[in-house]
């Protein structure tokens, strides 16, 4: 069978929520089912220009998601991890066309079980979003 894979694109990216327990989580959900086959590719998307979020979000990865004590493996696949994890300047209605048209590219040759769109913004942002 074909191996699975999921998108995950997550509004906010950088923001308290995402560090705090956002980026932890998806790397324990990513642990818990690479085993199994399937695949993932992380977006992260936020307003910053884009020197300053791929900076951001590798100080985020680097200093907020972390392997339980012992666990020899965990630190190989926080590095796989972090390869999966793509930070995207999503300020204008340009960048939000473009980031569309990428993914529809990335996941054209892919069997995609899932997309998972997380809105980590305020609510007053997700008309916006939409």
């Amino acid at each position: 069978a074909d191996a699975k894979h999921t998108t995950v694109v997550l509004m906010g990216a950088t923001g308290d929520l995402a560090k705090k327990y956002l980026w932890q989580s998806f790397f324990d959900v990513y642990r818990a089912e690479i085993p199994a086959g399937h695949t993932f590719s992380f977006h992260a998307g936020a307003r910053s220009p884009s020197e300053k979020g791929k900076a951001d979000m590798d100080a985020i990865l680097q200093d907020r998601v972390t392997c339980p004590a012992g666990d020899d493996g965990c630190q190989s696949d926080l590095a796989d991890f972090g390869q999966n994890v793509q930070y995207v300047q999503l300020k204008t209605e340009d960048q939000y066309k473009r980031f569309g048209d990428g993914l529809k590219t990335e996941t054209a040759s892919k069997v995609e079980h899932g997309r998972i769109f997380y809105l980590s913004v305020p609510p007053s942002a997700y008309v916006g979003l939409a």
